[in-house]
């Protein structure tokens, strides 16, 4: 089961991944701290971000700074609320949206089912014309994105808490540096870097990226650095504090896209393309 977020919650979210300080409410559309999120059960199979079918449902609500009481853990954020609900539509809940009031379309979406069966949000009943209340709700975001993007729990925890929560922000390339490494990618940016070495750093600053659109957050221009050692770059490990991601290299094909992998020690090829896409 996974949650879908809306493109321009993605935007909102690549922004404070990379670059920008989110608006009070964090990174949902429209909201601020005292934001009316609303939750909706729906009768319906999950939905599409941006939906605007909202009926046959019954809906609970609070602010958005009540929604979620405490911080994501293991890459996993649990609502802070019990809301409970009855509708007036008879039918079988299937499946959650969650809005921010003035905006009127879905942001989030997921699935929903009784306890044990794996579903996004948890429902004491699926029978919403009788009193039904929400018993857990967990969203999470693993340790992998796609085939070699792949962050630590720190990260995934501080982009869960900016959904919601300003100054979560992790602002990667606020200074945050990028290290190339030739060598296997490790399966985890957890895992400690062993006998790889380091050829070359580049450190960024938030003018480094256009803003996000269309769900990907692009580099503005090409990026320069001298290697400090020879060797072939295969990967590298972006980095910030706590934070890391690790990301593949190469002149095609990778996630950060080099004029040349194979180098001198003292040369200076450049990053010519590096875009996040969630």
């Amino acid at each position: 089961m996974a949650i879908q977020i809306s493109t321009a919650a993605k935007n909102r979210l690549l922004n404070a991944l990379v670059k920008a300080t989110t608006a009070a409410g964090g990174c949902l559309p429209g909201t601020t701290a005292t934001s009316v999120v609303r939750l909706r059960i729906l009768t319906s199979a999950q939905l599409a971000p941006e939906s605007t079918s909202l009926s046959s449902s019954w809906t609970a609500s609070d602010t958005c700074a009540n929604m979620w009481s405490t911080g994501a853990v293991g890459g996993v954020k649990q609502l802070g609320v019990t809301w409970s609900g009855t509708s007036a539509v008879t039918g079988t809940a299937l499946s959650f949206c969650v809005y921010e009031n003035s905006v009127g379309s879905a942001s989030v979406t997921g699935t929903v089912g009784l306890s044990g069966s794996g579903a996004d949000c948890i429902l004491d009943t699926l029978t919403i014309n009788t009193p039904c209340k929400v018993v857990s709700m967990s969203w999470k975001i693993p340790a992998t994105n796609g085939a070699t993007v792949r962050w630590n729990e720190a990260l995934r925890n501080a982009i869960l808490n900016c959904l919601f929560i300003t100054g979560t922000e992790p602002k990667l390339a606020d200074g945050g540096t990028l290290t190339l490494y030739g060598g296997t990618q490790p399966t985890l940016a957890s895992d400690p870097i062993s006998g790889q070495t380091a050829l070359a750093t580049y450190t960024f600053a938030t003018t480094d990226f256009n803003d996000a659109a269309s769900g990907s957050i692009a580099l503005a221009a090409t990026k320069a650095t001298t290697f400090v050692a020879a060797g072939t770059a295969t990967w590298g490990r972006w980095t910030k504090g706590l934070y890391a991601m690790d990301l593949s290299a190469g002149t095609a094909g990778s996630d950060i896209t080099l004029s040349s992998a194979l180098v001198a020690s003292g040369a200076s090829p450049t990053i010519t393309a590096l875009t996040l896409s969630v």
